[in-house]
């Protein structure tokens, strides 16, 4: 069993999509948006190294697609963004286009609002009919997560009500929304001493506030990998720096809200529970792919064996590799479909995306039955009964009998 991981790099703030968005979101899709603009003259450089394109993308050695051709993409409270022209709107499930492209750039809807970018980088919320709700005035802004937005004013970070009113004031360097009554955030603190290579000052910590802006839990951390979701939330602690890796000696811990250490979570994959399981990393071959297994809530393992790349539970299956084919487990560890595709997603709204070995694309239920057959070359999972697809740079979005309500677009 893995006891302690070594991490080479500096320990950020990694929280997942489990819990909502960040602001470490930010710098994310920001770079993404800088490397699209780039990707024609980067195309050229690699063409003339012999470095090949990969699938439908224009910049070397990073993967399809873009996150901004995705991001805030997908349905949520009956409607969806889409782009025409470059400019941003919404449709409903119809495909209907009721809130009109006119906006530079726009978050997901979440409860009943949504954040829009305008010309000037400003960023403000409308409401389900388009009216602005919330003048632009922030350097960005996050969807609502149980009564309260993140947004940033100037470097810092702080929390709005639906009315625009300041909740918590702007005073964080990081931080991520509301899950469960908590958000975790993050500051640097310039006169803690701690040890990496060599004895320095200023370290960053972080730690979980209420929705007073009160610490929620009475400790610190040196990382929280994940904020809470059912209960639970996923934080580490640096164990000290190793001369040996060149690293800081890493471990990581299952929390409760009182901040009661629960179990050491022993992998050096850091995921999420679905369906009350987490993957967990048990085995790292000198060669050969690693190995791993699933744990339960409490931390017991559920799996006798462990298995090549799964995808973690989701409606009750997972999938594995076994000789270079992808099937699916139920959470007994009994193989429901046999390995027998290239690749294969976890489902969603009762389906999942495979693709055989002949090249074949598209969607099969719980029992393996092939639902529809689908050309696009990416499609994400389903949402509220549509899936989002990709054509090329363009975006659209099927519904569950494979019927297209929007074309892709750019």
């Amino acid at each position: 069993m893995l006891r302690t991981f070594v991490i080479a790099i500096a320990l950020l703030l990694n929280l997942g999509f489990a819990v909502g968005q960040g602001s470490h979101q930010k710098e994310e899709l920001l770079e993404a948006r800088k490397d699209a603009q780039e990707a024609p003259k980067n195309r050229k450089t690699c063409d003339k190294l012999s470095f090949p394109a990969s699938l439908s993308n224009n910049r070397c050695f990073t993967s399809y697609p873009n996150e901004s051709v995705t991001w805030g993409k997908g349905f949520s409270d009956g409607l969806a963004k889409v782009t025409v022209n470059g400019k941003v709107g919404f449709i409903d499930a119809t495909g209907k286009l009721v809130i009109p492209a006119k906006f530079y750039d726009a978050g997901r809807f979440s409860e009943g609002l949504a954040p829009f970018e305008n010309a000037h980088e400003k960023w403000g919320y409308i409401d389900s009919t388009g009216r602005i709700v919330v003048p632009p005035r922030f350097d960005w802004a996050i969807p609502f997560e149980e009564g309260l937005a993140l947004v940033q004013v100037g470097k810092l970070w702080g929390y709005i009500d639906n009315k625009g009113a300041v909740a918590i004031e702007p005073k964080f360097e990081e931080a991520e929304s509301f899950s469960e009554g908590f958000a975790a955030i993050g500051y640097y603190d310039k006169d803690l001493e701690w040890m990496a290579a060599t004895p320095r000052k200023g370290r960053w910590v972080r730690r979980f506030i209420d929705k007073t802006g009160a610490w929620g839990i009475d400790r610190s951390f040196d990382g929280i990998d994940r904020g809470f979701t059912g209960g639970l939330a996923i934080v580490s602690r640096d164990l000290g720096y190793s001369q040996k890796y060149q690293g800081m000696i890493v471990e990581s811990i299952v929390i409760d809200k009182s901040g009661r250490d629960l179990w050491k979570l022993e992998s050096d994959s850091v995921n999420w529970f679905s369906d009350d399981a987490i993957v967990v990393e048990t085995d790292r071959p000198a060669k050969g792919f690693s190995l791993y297994n699933f744990k339960d809530r409490n931390g017991r393992l559920l799996c006798a064996e462990s298995y090549d790349d799964p995808s973690g539970f989701s409606e009750g299956l997972s999938t594995v590799r076994v000789d270079e084919k992808y099937g699916f487990i139920n959470k007994k560890c009994e193989v429901v479909i046999p390995p027998q595709f290239k690749s294969a997603d976890g489902f969603s709204d009762g389906l999942a995306y495979v693709e055989d070995q002949s090249g074949r694309r598209g969607f099969i239920d719980h029992s393996g039955k092939w639902i529809f057959e689908t050309s696009f070359g990416w499609v994400g999972g389903f949402s509220d009964g549509f899936a989002l697809v990709l054509d090329g740079d363009r975006a659209g979005y099927l519904d569950r009998s494979g019927h297209v309500i929007w074309r892709p677009t750019k």
